[in-house]
């Protein structure tokens, strides 16, 4: 039935419905469905709602037609906007697809707002740690204003939503703060440990496919990453016609990158002759003797073929293409191995007369120093250099059941970008604020979510050298982060996959409960770099 006539729409009474989600047309160009959404909002606003509008649109560009008609009552999802952003987010933190997906699913923890009376002149420091089946993440002031991680000093208001991070809005309740203390003594105790956490260097990174908002994705991607990182461009796209697709039909200015070097490399990413080697070219299509191997690249995005027929097509590509970069990654590491253990061997058998008569020395303080173990003193870091130390790729899936098959070769780098936005719509319609929240959560700028070593809070390293253990509770480490404006939601164990780690990545339980922590665990933070 025609969907953006009025009569149509209040047959079936949406202006009795408590919330409204518009889905964008398939098959057709962007553009075009994005007018047909600007003329659907049109028809449910002459229905005199009640509820708040979810629309779905194509091209980010387009977003602001819906906010000139409709200004107050819409929450729009641009759907490749999330999925681009979320891909490159994934790309770059391995592991965040399964919180970004725990997050936004039904199934376990959700983000809720809610007034708590008791908590009316507590800063947001205190409230760390005044839920013990909730994680406080930000606070809705009675501006409507949502501040994610506000400064540690901020005083809740009377009319303040604190925004947690819970199972359920009936599962969680402020307790008397009575651990509190204890815990502001602890951290407090602990400030002098605090690390440093590093910064990125430069990046390099690779794109295997297109997509049609292939510029959106570079300009976002350029925000995150550090001046002198490149991005390769790896497709079927002859290179020739690249610039003017990144320009979207003259709709959009040329791309222009502050951080980022573009390489372009032509090629199938699902034939394995052409992955072996990237052969960089210019605009023209000639080569530029620049060459580069899937085992060099920091991080490896392998995007879904927007000209499959059906979504099935498309993920049988990107699962080849996936299959095919592990093997290579695989096979360029294990010679890069032997050649580096045979180049040592070499040398060990080449000097082994000449070590042989090296006397010991006495040092300038006193310390003798046997001069015969200096082959044996860079062993540590030939294990490293041989170490197999390789990105884990990371591939669109757009068909959920496609999960499945992953799990039977093993692979764990990939994306339900489809399911993802589906997620993203319905907790919008529950809540049109999580439009905002997550959007900020999976933006450059504002908070986003980091997976770090729960080293860098707590010196674990220190611990194991003085044959101590590191023993805190979830808690400890919440104030900890603090000290950086940090928010901790969970933690991973070493000794757990991720999809094992479901009830501990987000809102643990027992967070006043100490356990002994591994320099190899890791703590989920919502952080601002």
């Amino acid at each position: 039935d025609n969907h953006i006539m009025e009569h149509k729409l209040s047959k079936v009474g949406v202006s009795t419905a408590r919330a409204i989600i518009a889905l964008s047309p398939m098959g057709v160009e962007p553009d075009e469905a994005d007018s047909t959404m600007v003329r659907q909002v049109l028809a449910l606003n002459s229905c005199e709602l009640s509820a708040h509008i979810v629309v779905e649109m194509q091209d980010i560009d387009n977003k602001a037609l819906i906010t000139m008609v409709s200004p107050d009552n819409v929450e729009v999802v641009v759907a490749h906007d999330i999925i681009g952003r979320l891909m490159i987010q994934c790309a770059r933190e391995p592991g965040l697809a399964h919180v970004i997906e725990s997050l936004l699913g039904f199934d376990g923890d959700e983000f809720y707002f809610e007034n708590w009376e008791k908590l009316t002149g507590c800063t947001f420091f205190e409230v760390t740690c005044r839920f013990d089946d909730a994680v406080p993440i930000g606070v809705k002031k009675a501006s409507g204003y949502i501040d994610i991680n506000p400064p540690n000093d901020y005083v809740i208001q009377e009319n303040d939503r604190i925004l947690c991070l819970a199972e359920d809005n009936d599962t969680y309740t402020a307790n008397d703060g009575s651990f509190l203390s204890k815990c502001i003594v602890l951290s407090q105790k602990l400030k002098a440990a605090k690390m440093t956490i590093p910064r990125r260097g430069k990046e390099k990174l690779l794109f295997c496919g297109w997509r049609r908002d292939m510029a959106d994705m570079i300009v976002q991607l350029d925000e995150y990453v550090a001046p002198g990182s490149e991005l390769w461009l790896f497709n079927q796209v002859p290179a020739s016609e690249r610039v003017e697709l990144l320009k979207d039909k003259d709709n959009k200015d040329e791309v222009r990158c502050s951080h980022l070097a573009i390489k372009n490399v032509v090629g199938n990413p699902i034939v394995r002759r052409h992955l072996k080697i990237l052969n960089a070219v210019d605009n023209n299509g000639e080569a530029l003797n620049e060459v580069s191997t899937v085992d060099q690249f920091d991080s490896i995005l392998i995007l879904s073929d927007e000209d499959a027929s059906t979504c099935e097509d498309s993920d049988s590509r990107s699962i080849a293409t996936l299959l095919i970069i592990q093997d290579v990654q695989r096979n360029l590491i294990d010679k890069k191995k032997k050649l580096m253990m045979d180049e040592k061997m070499n040398s060990s058998s080449s000097s082994e007369t000449i070590t042989a008569k090296v006397l010991p020395i006495t040092t300038v303080d006193g310390d003798t120093t046997d001069m015969n173990n200096n082959t044996n003193e860079n062993d540590d870091e030939t294990e490293y250099l041989c170490h197999e130390h390789k990105c884990v790729p990371i591939s669109e899936i757009l068909d959920t059941r496609t999960r499945s098959l992953l799990s039977v070769v093993g692979c764990t780098g990939y994306v339900m970008s489809n399911h993802i936005v589906s997620l993203w719509m319905s907790q919008v319609a529950e809540d049109r604020d999580m439009n905002a929240v997550l959007s900020e959560l999976l933006s450059a700028k504002g908070c986003e979510t980091y997976i770090r070593s729960v080293d860098h809070y707590i010196h674990i390293s220190s611990c194991q050298e003085e044959e101590q253990k590191a023993v805190y509770c979830f808690w400890d480490l919440a104030l900890l982060a603090r000290q950086r404006r940090e928010v901790a939601i969970g933690y991973k164990p070493h000794n757990m996959e991720w999809r094992d780690s479901t009830d501990l990545i987000l809102n643990p339980p027992n967070k006043n409960v100490p356990r002994v922590w591994d320099m190899k665990d890791m703590l989920l933070v919502i952080a601002f770099d």
